[in-house]
């Protein structure tokens, strides 16, 4: 495996951005959300009951093709859209779901008054980010959002896609053990993208300080 700070991953752990270690074995995790792309999949697996905190969200977007008229996480607040992904939501915010469908999905915010955002899972699954726009048009959006978010607890993540840098980056974060010659196939369809993987998502991540 390569550097893992080197900029190639689209996910990367807070050890990248010399946070250090602690907060990452936390299961703390920053990644920074593009407008342009409808739902990206964070990798991080949570449990119906497990709690979200988003400790920083922080950032600047807009979803008109040249426009300057730069939106914070908030979006256009009290302006909803009811043809966007989230139709309650406010049109340019921040959203998440977990799990491959909207039953558990909600706005986030940045902290208020120092005190952040915690959200319950209502669903079992991997944690998406996105910009609240209608489906089909983000190719045109501008800016991205850094959030920083943690979990209550620890399960193995999605990896299936992933190059290695970002699989190393999830699991290094987690503290995990994890033999990459072992347990992780790859893809002659997409070389150098993960195929399959063992544990399977959702399993209990192995705590300790083994070389991955």
């Amino acid at each position: 495996v390569s550097s893992l700070c080197d900029g190639r991953a689209t996910l990367q752990i807070l050890i990248c951005a010399g946070l250090g270690a602690s907060n990452a074995a936390h299961g703390e995790f920053e990644v920074s959300v593009p407008a342009n792309v409808e739902w990206l999949d964070t990798g991080v697996y949570v449990k119906k009951g497990d709690t979200l905190t988003f400790s920083m969200v922080q950032g600047r977007w807009v979803n008109v093709a040249n426009s300057q008229s730069f939106i914070g996480p908030e979006g256009y607040a009290g302006h909803v859209n009811p043809g966007t992904v989230h139709p309650t939501a406010d049109l340019g915010s921040l959203i998440a779901r977990i799990g491959p469908t909207m039953a558990d999905s909600f706005q986030v915010s940045a902290p208020t008054n120092g005190k952040p955002l915690a959200h319950t899972a209502q669903a079992e699954g991997t944690v998406f980010l996105s910009m609240n726009d209608v489906p089909g048009t983000y190719g045109d959006n501008q800016g991205s959002m850094n959030v920083v978010f943690r979990t209550s607890r620890r399960w193995m993540p999605n990896l299936v896609g992933r190059s290695p840098d970002e699989a190393f980056a999830l699991l290094r974060g987690m503290d995990a053990k994890l033999n990459f010659d072992q347990n992780l196939e790859f893809s002659d369809v997409q070389p150098g993208r993960i195929s399959s993987q063992t544990p399977s998502p959702g399993q209990p991540v192995a705590s300790g300080s083994g070389n991955i």
